[in-house]
């Protein structure tokens, strides 16, 4: 347990710090979602979105918040949601969403491209192995982008350049590609900080 407290808070400590990538950014504004695709995953899954710690308390027994509640308790402090997807009584899926003018979940998302108002990032999220390939993941995100854009906002979600797998699941949820972000930071130190358009 004291193990895994450790690497729990090390992995948030470098995510604060430390940023090193290549990374696809999708973007949907309110002018896209009237085109966002009903999705419906495969299986019948519930949804349900937690916004403090109250909310999480009560799943705290389930061993797959278990094994994440430090750093979804950290998260929820910083305003951010936490969405769940539940199969048969199990979390199958979950996804962070940070609200980008009160909290900078990574180094890279306080580039300009990401300023302009009270954006959100979607982040830090999974599907679990058994549970993929259903749909589960773009639901997800319809499901963030429907509670959360409201005039002039925007969701935007980053992807690993070489993740084709993710860069499908997220265009399927009707996020459009906006371009590629190359950046190095450590600290308050920018090393490299390059943002191409995708017309």
């Amino acid at each position: 347990m004291v193990l895994n407290t450790t690497l729990s808070w090390l992995s948030l400590l470098k995510h604060r710090i430390y940023c090193n990538g290549k990374k696809y950014v999708f973007c949907m504004s309110r002018g896209n979602l009237a085109g966002m695709p009903d999705l419906r995953p495969r299986i019948e899954c519930g949804c349900e979105v937690v916004r403090d710690l109250a909310g999480l308390e009560r799943h705290t027994t389930r061993p797959e918040i278990k094994k994440e509640a430090i750093k979804f308790k950290y998260y929820l402090r910083q305003g951010c949601q936490l969405y769940l997807m539940f199969y048969q009584n199990a979390v199958v899926a979950y996804a962070v969403v940070a609200r980008l003018n009160r909290f900078y979940p990574y180094p890279f998302a306080n580039h300009a491209v990401f300023k302009g108002g009270a954006d959100y990032l979607v982040f830090y999220g999974q599907t679990f192995p058994e549970y993929r390939g259903l749909g589960i993941n773009s639901y997800i995100l319809t499901q963030i982008c429907k509670n959360n854009i409201k005039d002039g906002e925007r969701i935007f979600v980053t992807s690993d350049w070489g993740n084709l797998v993710s860069h499908k699941t997220i265009k399927k949820a009707g996020f459009k590609k906006l371009g590629i972000l190359k950046y190095i930071k450590v600290g308050f130190i920018t090393l490299q900080a390059d943002f191409k358009y995708i017309p």
